[in-house]
């Protein structure tokens, strides 16, 4: 009984694993994804889109933090951003995310308006902060994929 629990546990780890230099969110549902490679947000989403994932959508403070402590690699600095799945393009008096996730949470510190024109799209800095951007503008940018795509991969190859 005893190993069945152990072999148990060892597969809910398994399968809460992430590829590469992915990291889990709070929930271990989903793999975060950073690239540096700077693109508009436009490419961003379908980049995310072709890794079966979207551009990250941040549903609480934990998952923000995670995120923070990734922006904070030592190529970073303060002033760092990338982008996020925050947008409001389709309708300029609300936010959305990309990937279809309520939009019940603002990071602290945080002012997002639908009065600046062309500021339509979300991105984080490496300090946990949220800024509304130019879609067209440059930035890294953070995918999200569900991290059960990877149930199927042996857990020694991650």
């Amino acid at each position: 009984m005893k190993s069945c629990l152990i072999l148990l546990a060892l597969l809910l780890l398994a399968s809460a694993q992430c590829p590469g230099r992915a990291i889990p969110n709070s929930d271990k549902s989903k793999c975060l994804h950073l690239f540096v490679t700077k693109t508009d947000f436009l490419l961003a989403d379908q980049m995310c889109r072709l890794i079966g994932g979207h551009l990250v959508s941040i549903s609480n403070v934990e998952d923000n933090d995670i995120i923070q402590f990734r922006e904070q690699l030592p190529r970073y600095t303060g002033r760092e951003t990338a982008w996020t799945g925050g947008n409001n393009l389709l309708d300029y008096d609300s936010w959305t995310w990309t990937d279809g996730q309520p939009f019940n949470y603002t990071s602290e510190g945080s002012e997002l308006t639908t009065a600046v024109p062309g500021f339509n799209c979300l991105v984080i800095s490496a300090m946990g902060l949220w800024f509304q951007a130019e879609c067209f503008r440059n930035e890294s940018f953070l995918c999200a994929t569900d991290s059960s795509m990877y149930d199927h991969i042996d857990s020694s190859l991650l």
